[in-house]
C-alpha cells in the first residue's frame, strides 16, 4: 500500500490560474503527511484525473509521477 497526494482541496487543478497555486495544491498534503507520519509521498493521483501542460510541468519539476495517466488512463479502477 502506498499513500499518494490527491490534492489539498480536491479541485480541478488544471483550472487554477497561478502555477504556484498548482504546486501548493499538490505539495501541501505531502508536507502535512510527512510532518505527522514521517512518510514522504512520492506519487500523485489528481482529482478527476484533470491536468494540463502546466500541471504536468509542476509534477515533473517535483519529480512526482502521476497515477492513472498510463495505459488505461482514467479507467485504472475498472475491472
Amino acid at each position: 500500500m502506498q499513500i499518494v497526494s490527491h490534492g489539498q482541496n480536491h479541485g480541478h487543478i488544471e483550472k487554477f490560474d497561478d502555477v504556484k497555486d498548482i504546486e501548493d495544491e499538490i505539495l501541501l498534503p505531502i508536507q502535512k503527511v510527512e510532518e505527522i507520519l514521517g512518510y514522504r509521498m512520492s506519487m500523485a493521483h489528481l482529482p478527476f484525473l484533470s491536468y494540463d501542460d502546466r500541471v504536468l510541468e509542476v509534477c515533473k519539476n517535483l519529480r512526482l509521477p502521476l497515477l492513472g495517466q498510463g495505459i488505461d488512463g482514467g479507467r485504472d479502477w475498472r475491472k
